[in-house]
């Protein structure tokens, strides 16, 4: 018997590897097949080509938001307000900790 299964383990050292190799691959295609899917356009949702055309048709459109950064250790929160109201037009407000910054954009 110790024969036996000496001579099995040795035939193919790499036998043991094949299992978490075959697991290993399954995950990766379970995850990139979608995501391929997905940003080509292929998927259910049409993907980046159907996001560009939900977008197409729009004249103008809002966008907020908050971000928190650390200078020398000490931390601080700036608040955004962006309105764009043509392709080359757009008025923005910025809050932090020091007062509130607004511009506006006319072309280049």
């Amino acid at each position: 018997m110790y024969r036996i299964r000496n001579k099995a383990t040795t035939r193919w050292p790499a036998r043991r590897l094949l299992r978490p190799a075959l697991v290993v691959a399954a995950v990766v295609i379970a995850v990139l097949v979608p995501l391929i899917m997905q940003l080509s356009g292929t998927g259910p949702t049409g993907g980046i080509a159907g996001a560009y055309s939900a977008f197409a048709g729009l004249q103008s459109y809002r966008m907020t938001g908050s971000t928190i950064t650390e200078t020398d250790g000490v931390p601080a929160e700036v608040s955004f307000d962006w309105a764009f109201v043509a392709s080359d037009r757009y008025q923005g407000r910025m809050t932090g900790g020091d007062g509130l910054r607004e511009f506006i954009i006319v072309g280049e």
